[in-house]
């Protein structure tokens, strides 16, 4: 029974009783979420416990990754407790929409046609192209006619219809690696913080010849209409990014050293016109660097344009790594 329908009867009842000297008392307003959220003390975050370098379980058998850090950070800013539960990707929305868990944080693009509301972006990056190392691909350009697998996600298949209508698409759910050291696959296309930690093992065999062939920014999937709990989550993120914890996450879970450097076939950057090269140095960002060139930290979006082909991560340009400075 509904409180509208509870409330109907009450009246009926009440009229056929006669006036009483105490008027009924008026329902009790449900609580917005994240009213909700602070009276029990904790933040219901639904991931996926299985995919590093997001949330994975570490050598220890405790829970780690990039993105389990970050829920907890976030659950500690809006002063509650993080409560971790795990959902499969099929149901990450229906999680969102059913009250089940707060919050979806794994690896999502915003996506208009599922119904729920976003974040602000907590990590940017972008799909990467990998090769066989034998092969003559270098760029997106060379993928014409060529046999291209993707992750099975309706985004990535609708961006690649558009990017690359000349190749022959295949939506793969696992073992992509696989297909293409097989030559099952000419190419692969998938997210780059995934695709870092997940090629090592082919580190013989396979490479990342482009970066950034589509930029993204990964967002918190959340209830839509829940303007009051976006916004403490926006401002959470915001707070966040400026910490050295959030540098040192990215250092921890995608730092390109070791095994994971041979799998990197990029080109050299070169200068045009009035700009520079810029070598970067230990602990810099790019908008460190936007800083020392231009004077306005602000304006590191610039610096990330011009060198989207070397740079993973906006906040991580990578230690020796000569950058364009238009």
């Amino acid at each position: 029974m509904t409180i509208a329908t509870r409330s109907l009867l009450l009246c009926l009842l009440l009229a056929a009783c006669g006036p009483t000297e105490e008027p009924a008392p008026e329902p009790t307003p449900v609580a917005d979420l994240l009213e909700q959220i602070r009276s029990r003390g904790t933040l219901r975050v639904g991931t996926e416990n299985h995919s590093p370098p997001m949330t994975f379980k570490g050598s220890d058998g405790l829970p780690t990754g990039f993105e389990h850090h970050l829920s907890h950070a976030i659950a500690a800013e809006l002063g509650v407790k993080a409560e971790i539960l795990p959902v499969t990707w099929n149901s990450h929305e229906i999680g969102v929409q059913t009250g089940a868990v707060d919050a979806v944080i794994a690896g999502w693009i915003p996506n208009d046609a599922v119904d729920v509301g976003w974040s602000t972006g907590y990590l940017e990056s972008g799909l990467c192209l990998v090769v066989r190392k034998d092969s003559g691909i270098r760029d997106m350009a060379a993928l014409a006619g060529k046999k291209v697998g993707l992750y099975n996600d309706p985004a990535a298949e609708a961006w690649a219809k558009t990017a690359l209508p000349g190749s022959q698409l295949t939506l793969v759910e696992d073992g992509y690696f696989d297909l293409l050291g097989s030559g099952e696959l000419d190419a692969v296309i998938y997210d780059y913080p995934f695709v870092v930690g997940e090629i090592v093992p082919h580190a013989d065999t396979l490479r990342i010849v482009q970066l950034n062939v589509h930029p993204f920014a990964y967002a918190a999937m959340l209830p839509r209409g829940e303007v009051e709990l976006k916004a403490a989550v926006d401002a959470a993120i915001t707070s966040i990014r400026s910490k050295p914890e959030y540098r040192a996450w990215l250092d921890e879970f995608f730092t390109i050293t070791g095994p994971a450097v041979e799998v990197l076939d990029l080109p050299k950057a070169t200068t045009a016109g009035e700009s520079t090269l810029h070598t970067v140095q230990k602990g810099e960002t790019l908008r460190a660097i936007a800083a020392q060139h231009y004077g306005d930290e602000a304006r590191w979006n610039e610096v990330w344009r011009a060198n989207k082909d070397q740079v993973a991560f906006p906040e991580w340009p990578g230690v020796g790594l000569d950058l364009v400075i238009p």
